[in-house]
């Protein structure tokens, strides 16, 4: 079985990757539009820099390098946290898959699935993964990634 495949072709599989993309779309839409805005600033104090005095030029230039700072741990922080929601998927998405297979295995008495990617050489009858997909269709729609 190509479990791979199955990640990626299952509904439950296809629901959840479209909900990982479209939180790092919107967080980085997010985070692009801060940017853009601390550029914004940083042009503005370039620009007064000679009409204001060198202590409060300081203390805005380090005003805006912790904002830069805090919008890096942000993004940082976002890019952890999908990666950590991809994981949880993927898990969730294996042990609903468990009960599946195993019926799976003991209706037509086969004693071990393996993942397509630790076999070498194999004959094409042998890859149940359109079936496994099919029965995981039936079962599962969706997991809660939220």
């Amino acid at each position: 079985m190509d479990f791979t495949k199955v990640l990626n072709q299952s509904t439950a599989g296809k629901e959840a990757q479209n909900f990982l993309k479209n939180k790092l779309k919107n967080d980085n839409a997010k985070f692009k539009k801060i940017s853009d805005g601390l550029r914004e600033s940083e042009k503005k104090l370039i620009a007064k820099k000679k009409t204001i005095s060198a202590e409060d030029y300081k203390k805005e230039i380090n005003l805006l390098r912790s904002k830069v700072n805090k919008l890096q741990n942000d993004q940082r922080n976002s890019i952890n946290k999908v990666a950590q929601l991809r994981k949880t998927g993927r898990e969730k998405l294996l042990k609903a898959l468990q009960p599946i297979m195993k019926k799976y295995m003991d209706e037509k008495k086969i004693t071990v699935i393996l993942d397509k990617k630790n076999v070498l050489l194999g004959l094409d009858t042998f890859d149940i993964t359109d079936e496994i997909i099919a029965l995981l269709n039936k079962e599962i729609k969706s997991i809660n990634l939220k």
